[in-house]
C-alpha cells in the first residue's frame, strides 16, 4: 500500500473508545473534549468503556455517550471490549484523564480520507498538569519536539526493514493511545490476542500496524493533551525513592508477558523483533539511572543490551541515555543526580 494514493470520497465514520480506569476526577472534561471534536459528516460515535457507568452519564450533556461494560483491568482489554461494539471505521482511543484538541477529529478523518492506505496515524501530544495547565518539564524533549515540528509527517510505507523503520528516529511519539488513530479493520481478529496485552495497548497496537501492510502516519501536530498526575499509568509524578522505583520495576515486569504477545504479533520480522528489543533494554538503561544505588553490573549489561541495538528506532530517540548509563557503571550516584537534572530541564 501506498501513501500516494490520494482520494476524495466519503469522510469515514470515527468511534472514540473513552477509555475508564479510576480517575473520574478528570472524566467529565475528557467526555467534553469527545464531544466537542467536530468531524465531518455525522458526529463521532463515542464509547465509554469501564467496570461500571458512572454517575455523569446521566447528566444531559452527555446523554449521547453510549455505555460498554468491561471489567478487564488492563487498557487493551478494554480497548477489546469497545472494539466489539464500535460501529465506526476509525477508531481513536482516550484515556479518562487525557482530552482531544478541538480539530483533532476533523483532521485526522481528513487524512484517512485522503489516503486509502493509510491504517495508523499517530499524532503529537502536549503534557499537561492536574489542573489542565502545560506540564512542560514531562513528556518528550522540547528539543525533540521542535526538530520534529520542522521535520513534518513521517510515513512507514512497504516492507519493514530496518532502513525503513530508520525513518521513526527521532521521532518523540510517545506512542500513548489518546494519540492514536486506526482503521478498524486492520484490528480485524485481534479480539484474544489484544487482551493479553494489558497496560502495554499502546505498544501492541504500534506494533500490530507495523506487521501488517497498512501504511503509518506519525504527524507532529499536537491534537491530544496528555495528562501527568500522581496516579498516571504513562508518566507518574513522584520522587524516585525506593517505593516508587519499587513501583515502577514491578511494573514493568508485569509487562513481560505483555510483550512476549507482541513478539508473537512481529514473528518472522527481525527488524520489529529488534527493535523491540532495544525497547526493553534501553526502558531498563533508564530504570536504573533513576536508582541512586543501583548495581554496575546490572547497568554494565543493560547498556551493553542497548549498544547491541543501537541502530534500532526504538533505542536511537532514548540515545542520550546511554553515555549517562555508562557514567552509572563507574558512579550511579552521580549518574544518578546527573538523569534528574537533565529531567528537569527538559
Amino acid at each position: 500500500m501506498s501513501a500516494g494514493t490520494t482520494a476524495g470520497g466519503p469522510d469515514p465514520s470515527t468511534t472514540i473508545l473513552v477509555l475508564v480506569h479510576d480517575r473520574l476526577d478528570f472524566l467529565a472534561e475528557a467526555l467534553e473534549s469527545a464531544l466537542a471534536a467536530p468531524a465531518p459528516g455525522r458526529p463521532p460515535e463515542v464509547l465509554l468503556v469501564g467496570p461500571r457507568p458512572p454517575p455523569i452519564l446521566g447528566e444531559t450533556r452527555f446523554r449521547s455517550v453510549r455505555f460498554v461494560a468491561s471489567d478487564e483491568a488492563g487498557v487493551a482489554g478494554k480497548i477489546a471490549d469497545g472494539l466489539r461494539a464500535a460501529r465506526g471505521t476509525l477508531v481513536t482511543f482516550l484515556e479518562d484523564d487525557d482530552r482531544y484538541a478541538p480539530d483533532r477529529i476533523r483532521e485526522a478523518t481528513r487524512r484517512f480520507r485522503e489516503h486509502p492506505s493509510l491504517g495508523f496515524l499517530q499524532n503529537g501530544y502536549l503534557p499537561i498538569g492536574p489542573d489542565g495547565t502545560p506540564a512542560p518539564g514531562h513528556g518528550p524533549h522540547r528539543r525533540l519536539r521542535d526538530r520534529w515540528i520542522r521535520r513534518g509527517p513521517v510515513w512507514i510505507i512497504g516492507p519493514r526493514t530496518g532502513r525503513t523503520l530508520s525513518a521513526l528516529r527521532g521521532v518523540p511519539a510517545g506512542f500513548n493511545t489518546s494519540s492514536m488513530t486506526i482503521r478498524r479493520s486492520l484490528l480485524d481478529g485481534s479480539d484474544v490476542w489484544l487482551r493479553r496485552c494489558g497496560m502495554l495497548a499502546d505498544t501492541a497496537l504500534f506494533y500490530a500496524a507495523l506487521a501488517s501492510p497498512w501504511d503509518l502516519l506519525l504527524t507532529p501536530e499536537p491534537w491530544t493533551d496528555l495528562r501527568i498526575h500522581r496516579s498516571s499509568h504513562s508518566d507518574p509524578v513522584g520522587s524516585d525513592g525506593p517505593e516508587e522505583m519499587d513501583r515502577r520495576r514491578a511494573f514493568l515486569d508485569g509487562l513481560r508477558p505483555a510483550r512476549r504477545v507482541v513478539r508473537e504479533r512481529v514473528a518472522g520480522r527481525p527488524a520489529l523483533g529488534r527493535a523491540l528489543d532495544g525497547q526493553e533494554a534501553s526502558e531498563e538503561v533508564i530504570r536504573l539511572l533513576r536508582v541512586p544505588s543501583a548495581n554496575r553490573q546490572e547497568i554494565g549489561a543493560a547498556v551493553l543490551a542497548t549498544l547491541a541495538r543501537w541502530e534500532t528506532f526504538e533505542v536511537a530517540h532514548r540515545k542520550g541515555a546511554i553515555p549517562l548509563g555508562m557514567v552509572a557503571v563507574l558512579s550511579p550516584s552521580l549518574a544518578h543526580r546527573l538523569y534528574r537534572s537533565a529531567r528537569r530541564y527538559q
